[in-house]
């Protein structure tokens, strides 16, 4: 039915679209499967960020899709006063499911507001404390609630309307500690500076500390479990509620059902979202059995037991077990991991590589010593992935994140996982300086084309120097033969400025290259001599340099 739409109905739209995302891609998604979506042009793209991290069973999966459409045909809404089959069998799948005596479940439709129910629920069972613990780089949701416990965009007034009642503490971002220290041996002073914090630095008490076990928006910030567990003994010792927002991380993001389960925690209060629908709106919370529920219309809402949503959750639910998505999440994460190890390795633009499953995160720098936050090149990155057929993510909004998000769906092929990666690492290479731009390739040509140094080799080298002027205007931002890549990394090699962010597996292969196929025709031993061209190269280019300053 709305299979194609026009240019004017394309601007028309957007015109009238009351947009809170400040930016966009200017993609158009018309269609989805599995790992993979495509744009209205029919375009194809390999979704590395699942959707907004929903997608966790692919898109469109056939089973997610009958389910709904079996349940369409039979019931599409009821009114909150009354159940419905699917939201029963849904409530005693989960609590089968879940972790220790995580029991007591509640739905709606969206993840702010279900975190939202899990401050009501504390508020009711700490009825004499008044304040929210949170953390510096959480991301808990937009709502008036949940902006305040989100880390801080620049501007945001509205989030001051609610500030009063929380206090935030930096959490354990080991690879940009707050303190300075160094784990293990900090002896984790990020958790007992929150315990300092409910003891000496809140008026009114703390009703419960909100955390994302792994955080995602505000820069996919893995924590050591051993952080996750003085947490719990720290809420626990001073009689205050533990509240996880498993929103991004459960059902099998991790290679486990639940982090909770991963981290051995058992919260008062788990959120969870996103993955649970499989592509239709569904998020709620579960409680210990221990505490106090509801209390009548404190918490409900007229869609919150969507029946479609609830038939999707349940075949969501016998996806992830039958095809066995657990195991296979852990299986992706190594080979993804492995890679990222080596392309870190590679580019110095890459300063740290980190993640649990498939909730990965690659932090890029301008400086790995300085740790200078990299956010308009990850910007430009994302963008140049996109138009290879790659969607990342990117933490934060506004352009303000440095961290490229990798999270792609639990289904998604190894052979997708390769392609994308191959463009993740060709996009790091355009940015990084692996493969000199206009500029510098104009300033190498200079030197070559002024014939200074053609005493050193003779005639022959002047073919040489044909070849790399040839290279001249060209960007080879994939490079498909390895012949060509090394040609034009050995272009690289004369440029002072790109030569510290050539791969050394590159460089290793250039000689070899150099001997074999682009030199055939000239002695090993001018070959050779080759690399003597590059400090000669050098000093000539920095005399360039300082003539036109």
């Amino acid at each position: 039915m709305y299979e194609n739409i026009k240019k004017d109905e394309i601007l028309a739209g957007q015109n009238a679209f009351l947009d809170g995302k400040g930016s966009r891609p200017g993609l158009i998604i018309a269609g989805a499967k599995g790992a993979r979506v495509w744009d209205n042009e029919g375009r194809e793209y390999i979704d590395c960020t699942s959707g907004a991290f929903v997608t966790n069973v692919g898109s469109c999966h056939p089973k997610v899709i009958g389910a709904v459409r079996e349940q369409i045909s039979r019931l599409t809404h009821t009114a909150y006063d009354y159940d419905n089959i699917p939201m029963l069998h849904l409530t005693k799948k989960l609590s089968h499911l879940a972790p220790g005596d995580l029991n007591k479940i509640n739905f709606c439709l969206e993840g702010s507001v279900a975190v939202e129910g899990a401050m009501k629920l504390a508020i009711k069972n700490n009825p004499d404390r008044r304040c929210f613990v949170c953390l510096d780089h959480a991301y808990h949701g937009r709502t008036f609630a949940t902006m305040p416990l989100t880390w801080a965009v620049p501007g945001d007034a509205l989030s001051s309307y609610y500030m009063s009642n929380i206090v935030k503490v930096p959490e354990a971002y080991c690879y940009r500690c707050a303190f300075g220290l160094n784990y293990p041996s900090c002896s984790l002073r990020c958790a007992s500076f929150l315990e300092e914090t409910i003891e000496n630095r809140v008026n009114g008490g703390v009703v419960a500390v909100l955390m994302e076990p792994v955080q995602g928006n505000g820069g996919q910030i893995s924590f050591p479990k051993e952080y996750c567990s003085r947490i719990r003994e720290i809420c626990s010792r001073h009689g205050v509620l533990l509240i996880w927002d498993e929103i991004q991380t459960a059902f099998g993001r991790l290679g486990t059902m639940f982090a909770a389960e991963l981290y051995g925690v058992i919260p008062d209060i788990l959120v969870f979202g996103k993955a649970l629908g499989g592509g239709f709106p569904i998020a709620g919370i579960m409680a210990r059995d221990v505490l106090r529920g509801f209390g009548t219309a404190e918490h409900l809402f007229t869609f919150a037991h969507f029946p479609p949503s609830m038939a999707a959750a349940l075949a969501t639910l016998e996806v992830i077990e039958e095809e066995g998505l657990l195991s296979k999440c852990k299986q992706l994460s190594s080979l993804i991991m492995d890679r990222l190890t080596k392309i870190q390795m590679e580019y110095e633009l890459v300063g740290d590589v980190r993640g649990v499953g498939l909730a990965i995160g690659i932090e890029l720098v301008k400086n790995r010593e300085t740790k200078e936050p990299a956010a308009e090149e990850s910007q430009k990155i994302a963008q140049l992935a996109l138009e290879k057929g790659v969607i990342l993510g990117i933490s934060k909004f506004a352009g303000m994140g440095n961290v490229i998000k990798f999270k792609p769906p639990l289904v998604t092929t190894r052979d997708e996982i390769n392609k994308a990666l191959n463009v993740l690492e060709a996009s790091h290479a355009d940015k990084s300086g692996r493969f000199i731009g206009e500029e510098e390739l104009q300033q190498v040509s200079e030197v070559i084309k002024s014939g200074s140094l053609s005493f050193l080799y003779g005639e022959k080298v002047k073919q040489l120097q044909g070849e790399f002027s040839s290279l001249y205007n060209v960007q080879t931002a994939v490079a498909t033969s390895s012949g060509t890549a090394a040609l034009h990394t050995a272009l690289v090699f004369l440029n002072p400025e790109g030569i510290r962010y050539i791969p050394r597996l590159v460089k290793e292969r250039i000689l070899k290259y150099i001997l074999s196929t682009a030199m055939e025709n000239i002695r090993a031993k001018e070959a050779l001599l080759v690399f003597n061209f590059r400090r000669c190269a050098m000093k000539r280019t920095d005399k360039l340099r300082r003539e036109r300053e």
